[in-house]
């Protein structure tokens, strides 16, 4: 008695199956290789290469001792000596101005910036606002 085996690939069952097993390992080896490339670039960005060439404050005002002194300003001011090649020169400088902020801390559109706190009142009538501490018209301290 001769029996006739099919073969492998008669059965359509094991060709869909291999078929799915030769599609699911060339997909493992395709993620594994973009994964691969996409850490690459991670970890590229993720370096830094920042060069500082040249760091320092911006100046907003520099002005003499005397003038510093005197000047009224309704805050205690942040000032720095001029020193030029080791040399103090004898004058300050300002590394910020103040500006007019909304309620999100976002400067007002059209505001200038100052320095003095009179300077600053200034600004607040020229722009037409209610300044700070008057509620329904009477001054509170």
């Amino acid at each position: 008695m001769v029996t006739d085996t099919p073969s492998f690939f008669a059965d359509p069952k094991n060709a869909i199956s291999l078929l799915a097993l030769l599609i699911s390992i060339t997909s493992l080896i395709w993620t594994l290789a973009s994964q691969w490339e996409q850490n690459r670039r991670w970890d590229a960005l993720n370096l830094s290469r920042v060069e500082l060439t040249d760091v320092g404050f911006i100046i907003w005002k520099e002005m003499s001792k005397e003038e510093a002194l005197s000047t009224n300003w309704g805050y205690k001011p942040t000032l720095y000596g001029v020193v030029q090649n080791r040399i103090y020169k004898g004058q300050y400088q300002l590394p910020y101005e103040l500006v007019l902020v909304d309620s999100d801390n976002k400067r007002l559109p059209d505001s200038n910036g100052f320095f003095t706190l009179v300077e600053g009142q200034q600004e607040i009538a020229r722009l037409g606002l209610k300044p700070p501490g008057v509620l329904s018209g009477t001054a509170t301290d």
